[in-house]
């Protein structure tokens, strides 16, 4: 009896079939996204809502909460700025209100300011006192006598000073200004004087040019 056959090795694997390339044209995916989107609208709305407070004022404060609503709607469709449009709005208008109360603040401040001085340094109401001129005269050696009374009319006591001019009669050039301070309490009558000395003796006019609070 014959011996079994051997068995026959698989031929070996040849080369790959080709396949030839694709004809037409070939577009490429496009390639995938590397994050979320940026919502430019809410970052400007951020921002400008911080500058608010910093150097621009209600000018960053109004743009703030415009940016801020256009990146509310910018979010719904990308998912993204909700938050930074949110605190633009808060942040654009909380400045913007706290800018104009500050400067209401401010301008009531500085009237009160101003009104304090006038009543410390500034004119005396003409209903608070009553001014007479007695005397303007110079004499030979240039000696000028200046004066007059004051009546305190008002209902307190005040301290008053006295501006006063005297000049040449022809030639209306100011020769000299002089003051005098006046204690006056409610219905006092004071003298007050405003002498002075001119080295050329001339012709001269006299007139009170301020009638001035003095911490009152």
């Amino acid at each position: 009896m014959p011996p079994p056959a051997a068995p026959v090795p698989p031929p070996a694997p040849g080369p790959a079939a080709y396949t030839p390339p694709p004809t037409g044209n070939y577009v490429a995916p496009p390639p995938a996204s590397g994050g979320s989107q940026t919502n430019g609208m809410a970052v400007a709305a951020l921002v400008l809502g911080i500058l608010t407070f910093v150097c621009l004022g209600p000018v960053a404060g109004i743009l703030a909460i415009i940016f801020g609503i256009l990146g509310m709607k910018k979010a719904n469709e990308t998912g993204t700025g909700k938050g930074m449009s949110i605190a633009g709005i808060v942040l654009g208008a909380v400045g913007t209100v706290a800018t104009i109360v500050i400067v209401i603040a401010l301008v009531a401040a500085g009237n009160s300011v101003k009104n304090n001085v006038q009543d410390a340094f500034g004119p005396v109401s003409t209903s608070d006192y009553s001014l007479t001129t007695d005397t303007c005269k110079i004499d030979q050696y240039g000696s000028v006598t200046f004066s007059g009374t004051i009546k305190n009319t008002a209902s307190k006591d005040l301290g008053i000073n006295i501006v006063g001019e005297i000049r040449n009669a022809k030639t209306n050039v100011l020769l000299s200004t002089e003051n005098d301070y006046v204690s006056t309490t409610k219905g006092d009558t004071v003298q007050w004087s405003l002498d002075t000395y001119i080295s050329n003796p001339v012709d001269i006019t006299c007139k009170v040019t301020e009638v001035n609070n003095w911490f009152n």
